[in-house]
């Protein structure tokens, strides 16, 4: 039974086959201000402090692997918090399925319902113990997942009693979509504190000394004014240009220099932002420009494992450049591992300019 369940739900994961029984029609009527759908909450790491998106989604999947889920996000070490409120079709018992890589953890009407809250690949079905609702009742939904390191995946369905599964999407859910949330309470003043008249005595101003007289002869003007006479006087200086590569021709391939990265990993280190900067300026000051970002690395290793990561580092690439507004289409990103080496690989100072990132002008 399980076996055939997980099958199941692969195929409607993958392929879009099946159709739901009961939860086939949206269920109850939208309330004032809330659309279909769930408000989804974005953050660059997997403790849900740095949230650097937010948007409406209609459901919860994630499938990404060398493209960002959001904008600021990378394809690893993130994590998503959705809300939004669910309405019960039928009363009875209901069950949450899901297939993710790595954690899922979901509350409804406040009730944690499923708890997989660690590192996992997406080859097994979770079941969540059953859990009763009421019909065309209201409940608040949250689904928070994280994504511990490559790979990325999540399904989340839900079946009430031994009928088939389906999504939980905006045909279940609605939420407030971003800008639209109600003023919360108000937050109650704080009381003015009586200090004391004696602690007051010591705070307050001494009188003025008496100023010397200016010699005579002497400008009478204050120094303030002198002073800012001076320095409007004074060229300002010219604020510095950004950063381009300039008279890039078709075909042309240049090496992004000093673009660093953890050992054997994608993730990005050192000044990267400095060092994309001038890649970032030039697409943004030339919007027909489209280039291809190719990775490479050494010959150590297996080559099918250079090769993943020689994409990855492209990858990620193109995600910063995508999450600071360069459009997608003008960005592709391809791996070409250790085939196509600039230096021997026989020492160290070979290897280390064979580990490097390009852009070539399409």
């Amino acid at each position: 039974m399980r076996r055939s369940l997980l099958l199941s739900l692969i195929c409607w994961a993958f392929i879009g086959g099946g159709t739901p029984i009961a939860l086939a029609q949206p269920q109850g009527k939208i309330l004032p201000g809330y659309s279909p759908g769930f408000l989804g909450e974005y953050f660059a790491d997997t403790v849900f402090r740095n949230k650097v998106h937010t948007r409406l989604d209609a459901n919860t999947d994630m499938n990404y692997w060398l493209d960002s889920p959001a904008p600021g996000i990378y394809t690893d070490k993130y994590a998503v918090r959705w809300t939004g409120r669910l309405t019960a079709p039928q009363t009875g018992r209901y069950t949450l399925q899901a297939i993710a890589d790595d954690g899922v953890r979901v509350w409804i009407g406040g009730k944690l319902v499923m708890n997989e809250w660690r590192l996992q690949k997406a080859n097994r079905i979770l079941v969540s113990p059953p859990f009763k609702l009421t019909q065309n009742q209201q409940y608040e939904v949250k689904v928070e997942y994280f994504n511990g390191k490559t790979a990325n995946y999540l399904r989340l369905y839900w079946a009430f009693e031994e009928e088939e599964p389906t999504p939980l999407d905006k045909r279940h859910v609605q939420a407030r979509p971003p800008g639209q949330v109600g003023p919360g309470p108000q937050l109650a003043k704080k009381a003015d504190k009586k200090v004391p008249a004696e602690a007051t005595a010591s705070l307050k101003k001494p009188a003025a000394e008496a100023k010397p007289k200016k010699p005579a002869g002497q400008s009478a003007k204050p120094q303030t004014e002198a002073r800012a006479e001076t320095v409007a006087a004074l060229p300002k200086p010219e604020p510095p240009k950004p950063s381009t590569y300039e008279g890039l021709t078709p075909g042309e391939t240049v090496v992004i220099e000093n673009l660093q990265f953890e050992q054997s990993s994608y993730k990005l280190t050192g000044n990267y932002q400095q060092v994309l900067e001038r890649l970032l300026n030039t697409l943004k000051k030339y919007p027909q420009l489209a280039v291809t970002i190719i990775g490479h690395t050494d010959n150590v290793g297996q080559a099918d494992k250079n090769l993943r990561l020689s994409q990855q580092r492209a990858g990620v690439v193109k995600t910063y450049l995508v999450a600071h507004g360069i459009a997608e289409p003008r960005l592709q990103a391809v791996g070409q591992g250790g085939q196509q080496p600039v230096a021997p690989n026989q020492d160290e100072a070979g290897r280390q300019k064979n580990r490097r990132v390009e852009f070539k002008v399409q």
